[in-house]
C-alpha cells in the first residue's frame, strides 16, 4: 500500500477546507451587499432560491476552484481505497486533513492556535508518522 497517496489527499482536504470556507463566507457578503435575494412573483420559489446560491457559488472562483480541488481529492481517495487497508488509510487521511486545516487556518489568519489543542495536533502529527512507518 502507498500510504504517500493518502497523505497527499489529506493535505489536499486540509488546505481546501479553510479555503472553501472563505469562499462562502465570500459570496454570502456579496449576497448581503446586493440587498439579499430580490424578491419578486419569478424568485418566490423555494427552488429558485436553491438554484440561485448554487450559481452564486459555482461563479466565485474563490469557492468553486478549491471546491474543486477538494471534490479532486475525493474520487483520488475511493480509487486509492480499492487497493488499501481502510483501518490504516482513513485515520491517516483524516489526521493529515486536520493538522493542514489546522496550519492552514493559522496561516491565513482564521484561527489562532488554542494552547490545549496543541497537544491533540501533536498526537495526530505523531500518529501519522508511525502508520507511515508501517
Amino acid at each position: 500500500m502507498n500510504i504517500w497517496i493518502f497523505i497527499l489527499i489529506g493535505v489536499l482536504w486540509g488546505v481546501t477546507n479553510p479555503l472553501i470556507r472563505r469562499g462562502t463566507l465570500l459570496v454570502e457578503k456579496r449576497r448581503r451587499a446586493a440587498g439579499g435575494f430580490k424578491r419578486h412573483r419569478a424568485t418566490e420559489s423555494v427552488l429558485f432560491t436553491v438554484f440561485q446560491s448554487v450559481y452564486d457559488h459555482l461563479v466565485c472562483w474563490q469557492f468553486s476552484l478549491p471546491q474543486g480541488l477538494n471534490l479532486f481529492g475525493s474520487v483520488l481517495f475511493a480509487r486509492a481505497l480499492k487497493d488499501s487497508q481502510i483501518s490504516l488509510a482513513v485515520p491517516l487521511t483524516n489526521g493529515t486533513s486536520i493538522v493542514s486545516t489546522a496550519v492552514v487556518d493559522f496561516i491565513i489568519g482564521e484561527g489562532v492556535p488554542v494552547w490545549p489543542g496543541v497537544p491533540g495536533v501533536l498526537c495526530l502529527g505523531l500518529g501519522v508518522a508511525l502508520c507511515s512507518t508501517v
